[in-house]
């Protein structure tokens, strides 16, 4: 947003209620542009700085008061478009948002999902990603990455799994908006909330498991195609599945092989130039290398990969 400023792009409006005491003393309420408005604020304040790495060398890492009277002057000119909302009402309100957002700002599914929806299934979401250290040690919420929001839109998925009790799901974007609000309330909930909560729980505590074996996790599952299924092999074949100890080193050797499959300029050829039980170790790997670069959420493939995982995890499997 800083790079806005000082390239004189323009921005969305910021949506403003003004509420008035008995004595006349207004007070506005931001209803969209809270974090336009913070980064003013904390950057004229000193309490961020423009990136070392900013296209502009007389600007990269500095901190306001060490810009010159004309950058500041630049900084301080920079026109806001503010829009006064009479109603607060949270349905305008949101209708607003997620207009002015899909015909101007191009936000993603996600982001819209964020700003539409409040109840249990996203805030239930939201609160773990923030508060469970787990999707961080997986890699499933980086840094960086959260500025999209595409963690949350994973961690929702496999969340959607375990509620609607289905190993694999095709899914796409206006399915989860249902989702989102079909779960708005607790009252609305047709599944039990502490059986969720433990399966995620579980879940969570067998991956977690395997990673600290041979960190075969975030070698190997740091996209959402591969996390998605891991887990939900371990959220529905939990009893079939050996200890983590042996699933993370049969991992690692699944994915090594798939991963080799992939690579292969004719995956095909790669694999039936082998013999025996060369051979029969990469089936179930070349089974999921072909499905991994179809339609990400798709049923077909998604279900073809956990097929093909669970089986090489199981005991006995390859």
């Amino acid at each position: 947003f800083v790079d806005t400023i000082f390239g004189g792009f323009p921005c969305p409006p910021i949506f403003l209620h003004k509420t008035m005491d008995s004595d006349g003393k207004a007070t506005y309420h931001v209803v969209d542009g809270k974090q336009r408005l913070d980064t003013i604020i904390r950057f004229a304040h000193g309490r961020l700085r423009i990136a070392a790495d900013y296209d502009d060398v007389t600007l990269a890492g500095k901190r306001f008061r060490e810009l010159t009277n004309e950058q500041k002057e630049t900084f301080w000119n920079y026109s806001l478009t503010v829009e006064e909302m009479r109603s607060v009402d949270l349905a305008l309100v949101h209708e607003i948002f997620v207009r002015w957002n899909k015909n101007v700002s191009k936000l993603n599914r996600q982001e819209l999902r964020h700003a539409s929806y409040a109840g249990w299934l996203f805030s239930t979401v939201e609160s773990d990603i923030d508060t469970d250290d787990f999707w961080k040690v997986v890699k499933v919420s980086p840094r960086g990455r959260s500025s999209r929001m595409k963690d949350a839109q994973s961690v929702l998925e496999m969340f959607l799994l375990i509620i609607l009790r289905e190993a694999a799901r095709g899914q796409n974007q206006d399915f989860l908006d249902e989702m989102c609000a079909t779960y708005e309330t607790e009252a609305d909930l047709d599944f039990d909330v502490d059986t969720f909560r433990q399966s995620v729980k579980q879940t969570k505590s067998y991956i977690r498991a395997m990673e600290d074996v041979n960190a075969c996790v975030t070698a190997h599952a740091r996209t959402s195609t591969h996390f998605y299924t891991l887990w939900g092999v371990v959220a529905f074949d939990a009893d079939a599945l050996p200890a983590p100890e042996g699933a993370a080193e049969r991992y690692a050797a699944f994915m090594t092989h798939v991963d080799s499959v992939r690579s292969a300029d004719d995956p095909s050829a790669f694999i039936a130039d082998m013999v025996g039980e060369e051979r029969a170790a990469y089936v179930l790997p070349g089974h999921y290398a072909a499905y991994s670069k179809a339609a990400p959420m798709h049923l077909g493939p998604r279900k073809a990969q956990h097929n093909a995982l669970a089986a090489a995890l199981m005991e006995g499997g390859a």
